[in-house]
């Protein structure tokens, strides 16, 4: 059962991306983007020990 799910989940990811490339490629980058900048502002205020840094950042 896993295998034949794998194969037909696979198949069917280029079609979708070839429906909407752009707007699947532009969210992948704004949440990527959104994420790197959230990690690394929890990673320097953990690293300060503080928590001004993602207060300020999330009002």
């Amino acid at each position: 059962m896993l295998p034949i799910k794998e194969k037909s989940f696979v198949n069917a990811l280029p079609i979708e991306l070839n429906r909407t490339p752009k707007s699947i490629s532009s969210l992948s980058l704004f949440f990527g983007v959104n994420l790197l900048m959230i990690w690394f502002l929890v990673y320097a205020s953990f690293a300060k020990g503080k928590t001004k840094v993602c207060e300020f950042y999330f009002m």
